[in-house]
């Protein structure tokens, strides 16, 4: 349900599914569970398209 409210652009999405946040190595803490500073961007960089689009449209308050 979720693919298709994005396909119709219903919602924006930031799809982390896959090989969508690259390569696992170098992308973890030292606990191996949470992201490091490089997976934490790459987090945020899959976020900042659909982020700004909704934002652009965004109606009024």
């Amino acid at each position: 349900m979720i693919d298709a409210a994005a396909a119709d652009k219903r919602v924006h999405v930031a799809d982390l599914r896959g090989p969508a946040l690259g390569p696992v190595r170098g992308s973890l803490a030292d606990d191996w569970f949470h992201p490091d500073d490089v997976g934490y961007r790459r987090i945020a960089d899959l976020f900042e398209t659909p982020v700004r689009a909704a934002a652009a449209h965004r109606g009024p308050d």
